[in-house]
């Protein structure tokens, strides 16, 4: 892998535990950030979403390219920047060894 992946927020257990009881209960949890309606059906996909829910303050950090160090929101946005600069430039110098 070319690329570090961000690492997510961090939740007290006690939050945990009641977004995981409402799952259990309700099948559905909803982010718990004032005029956001996102719903999901796991713990784990809120815990993802709020790392990049714009409506509250929790920040997961971001992809990076370990080639070049440039940060990305997106793990499809720094694959497409190591594919797009990175594989040129290594075809770049392959071709210049010939």
């Amino acid at each position: 892998m070319k690329y570090a992946r961000p690492g997510l927020p961090a939740f007290s257990q006690e939050v945990l535990r009641k977004w995981k009881n409402e799952v259990k209960l309700q099948r559905k949890v909803q982010c718990p950030n004032q005029g956001c309606c996102s719903v999901y059906t796991s713990v784990s996909g809120l815990k993802a979403h709020l790392g990049l829910c714009n409506k509250g303050d929790f920040e997961a950090g971001k992809y990076r390219c370990l080639i070049c160090n440039k940060e990305f929101n997106s793990e499809s946005g720094v694959k497409y920047h190591i594919n797009s600069v990175h594989s040129q430039v290594k075809a770049h110098l392959s071709n210049r060894s010939l």
